[in-house]
């Protein structure tokens, strides 16, 4: 059985790329 991995993410205004989405760096 997997256990449920939940890690909640809150993304910066410095995250924030020209087209208003968060940059896909930091979630990796």
């Amino acid at each position: 059985m997997m256990r449920q991995f939940e890690h909640t993410f809150t993304a910066s205004a410095a995250d924030i790329d020209e087209l208003g989405h968060v940059n896909n760096a930091v979630w990796v």
